[in-house]
């Protein structure tokens, strides 16, 4: 009987296993998806214009 209960153990744990693994993969393919989007972004948004000599230059202060 002992064998019988230590083989639905073994075959439980390689479930859970299995299930973790699947969930693992689904998360690492979406946050791939997520990263070429950001990259597509930040490369979509490179301007190759000057940037405005003054701007940022000075700071309005009210106090």
């Amino acid at each position: 009987m002992e064998i019988a209960k230590l083989s639905t153990a073994v075959s439980h744990a390689e479930v859970k296993q299995q299930a973790s693994l699947a969930v693992m993969n689904s998360a690492l393919g979406q946050l791939e998806t997520q990263g070429a989007g950001m990259q597509e972004l930040l490369d979509s948004s490179k301007v190759n214009e000057a940037p405005h000599p003054t701007k940022g230059a000075s700071i309005d202060l009210k106090g």
